[in-house]
């Protein structure tokens, strides 16, 4: 790849090399001092900024850059391409930050369709949903019937019961008269 960028987080190290060797921390910055101060003004113009507040809020800014610059040149490198190009850093924007930029939107990169192994087996999944709550109601009809019938044959006073006793009965009152003599 002809510009890699260093991984995420070395972008404070550089800035303390370029720093020992002389040259001014600010010049390998993202973002100016100055740049972050106009920022923040047109902000909050009434508010000042504590100097180490800024200098946290320029390592912030050159770490995210480094980040996505860093992810953004691995997905150039899964292209098979030795060069960054605009849809690697919309891409990652968009997928790990949730960042939309205007006008570098492209269908082809909005579009995200699940893979079709995953569509089949929530159809498959509502399928299973339907056909268990069709037989949970016809359990449900069959118990209410048979409780129904039950309710009509007690209303009618089912006459074959009352005529002749249970073959268990039967048997528990001849026991209970072979016990009495």
């Amino acid at each position: 790849m002809a510009s890699t960028a260093p991984a995420v987080g070395l972008g404070s190290k550089k800035r303390k090399t370029a720093a020992s060797a002389g040259k001014p921390s600010d010049s390998v910055r993202v973002l100016q001092r100055e740049s972050l101060r106009q920022l923040l003004s047109q902000i909050v113009p009434d508010e000042r900024v504590d100097p180490l507040v800024e200098a946290f809020l320029l390592d912030v800014a050159d770490d995210f850059v480094d980040s996505v610059v860093a992810f953004a040149c691995k997905l150039a490198a899964h292209r098979k391409s030795d060069t960054l190009e605009v849809k690697d850093i919309v891409l990652h924007l968009e997928r790990a930050w949730d960042m939309v930029l205007p006008g570098f939107e492209t269908e082809e990169l909005r579009e995200f369709k699940p893979p079709p192994e995953a569509r089949l087996h929530k159809k498959r999944m509502a399928d299973v949903r339907r056909a268990l709550a069709s037989a949970a109601a016809a359990e449900a009809e069959t118990v209410l019937a048979r409780e129904k019938e039950r309710e009509e044959e007690k209303e009618k006073g089912d006459p074959s019961e009352d005529a002749e006793p249970a073959e268990g009965a039967r048997l528990d009152a001849s026991k209970a008269d072979a016990d009495a003599s």
